[in-house]
């Protein structure tokens, strides 16, 4: 029965003034956005990977690329026919629809494109944010949850959750799982190679790739795929599919160093 379980009825609204409306949701983006860069800052401190405005240029460029590439990949691989028809929802990003691969590659690029201009690898520089993003993944999926979003598949375990904004049937929390995984267990995994942050550039990447890549994939088998979407592989979703390149992308790394090194 439905009153066995626990029914989702978080208020998503963190703040409103008449019309206007801020959710927990995008509240938790500048929240983000500043954990990651202090906690980068102090590691930067102990470390000295970059020097302080180079962090500074860096983070910034990177911040507004993670968000152009995870808003186009979640339009071209998430829900390119429901864009395409209604262009005009493309920049309406407070209405939700964001990918964390294409942040991931969105980042990367801008950060690829500034190391160009100014002839220095970018490896130094992500090596040392990937010890600060758990945090960032950690408030992204409780913003999931508290949006009772993005909802887990059906479920008779005592710890299932009904989200009426989808359907009266439990589901596993598969945000919650997220946000442990991929927030304090991910950071854990990343904290006993923390030597390599140093000894071995690019590296710390590469687990982190590695890392992220395994933990999504496996918690995608409790997730619910994408309505839109369903299963694009087999019994695979698209979450996975992309979760296997990043896993791929942190084995190239560490098998061709020296090539990766280069760029």
């Amino acid at each position: 029965m439905i009153s066995d379980f626990y029914v989702h009825d978080i208020n998503p609204i963190a703040v409103q003034i008449g019309d206007f409306y801020l959710s927990w949701y995008w509240l938790f983006y500048p929240l983000s956005f500043f954990g990651v860069f202090l906690l980068c800052l102090k590691l930067n401190q102990k470390f000295e990977v970059v020097s302080r405005n180079e962090l500074i240029d860096r983070f910034l460029i990177g911040w507004l690329s993670l968000l152009i590439g995870s808003r186009l990949t979640y339009i071209l691989f998430y829900n390119f026919e429901a864009y395409w028809n209604h262009p005009e929802y493309i920049f309406q990003i407070w209405t939700g629809g964001m990918s964390f691969h294409g942040a991931l590659i969105g980042g990367f690029l801008g950060n690829q494109i500034y190391s160009k201009f100014k002839k220095k690898s970018s490896w130094p520089f992500f090596d040392l944010l990937v010890y600060s993003l758990p945090t960032a993944l950690f408030l992204g999926r409780m913003g999931n949850f508290i949006n009772g979003e993005l909802v887990g598949r059906p479920s008779e375990l005592p710890w299932a959750i009904v989200f009426p904004k989808v359907d009266n049937v439990p589901r596993h929390p598969s945000q919650l799982y997220e946000a442990f995984l991929e927030g304090p267990l991910l950071f854990a995994i990343l904290y006993l190679f923390r030597h390599q942050l140093i000894r071995a550039p690019g590296r710390s990447s590469a687990y982190f790739l590695i890392g992220y890549g395994a933990l999504r994939f496996f918690v995608e088998f409790f997730r619910a795929p994408d309505p839109q979407l369903g299963f694009v592989l087999w019994f695979l979703s698209m979450g996975q599919l992309m979760s296997l390149a990043l896993i791929l992308w942190g084995i190239v790394i560490i098998k061709f160093p020296r090539r990766m090194m280069k760029s």
